[in-house]
């Protein structure tokens, strides 16, 4: 029996080494500083979208962060501040979207608070590890407003326009070391 567990002994140490995680390769020696990029969308409308008798509006800034350390998660915050108090007529909704890698995303519906007079709404929890692994992350951000269209693309930019001050977002991130 002795035999045994004198052979066994190194065998389940030498895989036991296998499975533990290197220090070297933690968050805090990995992820740099914590940064927070915000911008102003107003002004950056981008393209639409129609699907039958709805048409989506996205405004998108494609200058955003592209060293995001993929070990930590990010956070972006939307909000949308209409011209006078109350909801915007003849838009159904305001989602926030932020998207990187291939294939990865994530919309909220902004909702409207009438004590500030604003639409917001948070995405916690941007995960950009399976997408990028060791590299450096990117994302991409829109505002996106969908409304029954009124026939033209002016048109439904003109509702939009005439009734939002302002559309910002804000985006909470871990920059690569």
């Amino acid at each position: 029996m002795k035999k045994i567990l004198i052979l066994f002994l190194p065998v389940v140490l030498f895989l036991s080494s296998c499975t533990k995680e290197d220090s070297t390769t933690s968050t805090a020696k990995t992820c740099g500083q914590t940064s927070n990029w915000t911008d102003d969308l107003s002004d950056n409308y981008s393209f639409e979208e129609l699907n039958g008798s709805v048409r989506s509006l996205f405004y998108e800034n494609t200058s955003t962060p592209t060293n995001i350390c993929s070990y930590n998660v990010a956070q972006a915050t939307f909000t949308v501040t209409p011209i006078n108090n109350g909801t915007l007529t003849g838009v159904t909704s305001i989602q926030g979207k932020a998207y990187w890698g291939q294939n990865e995303k994530k919309f909220i519906t902004l909702t409207y608070n009438s004590s500030s007079n604003l639409y917001s709404g948070t995405l916690s929890g941007l995960d950009f590890r399976n997408a990028f692994g060791d590299d450096p992350g990117w994302v991409g951000i829109s505002i996106i407003f969908n409304m029954p269209t009124t026939g033209t693309s002016t048109g439904d930019r003109n509702i939009v326009d005439a009734q939002v001050d302002r559309m910002s977002v804000s985006f909470t991130y871990n920059q690569v070391k």
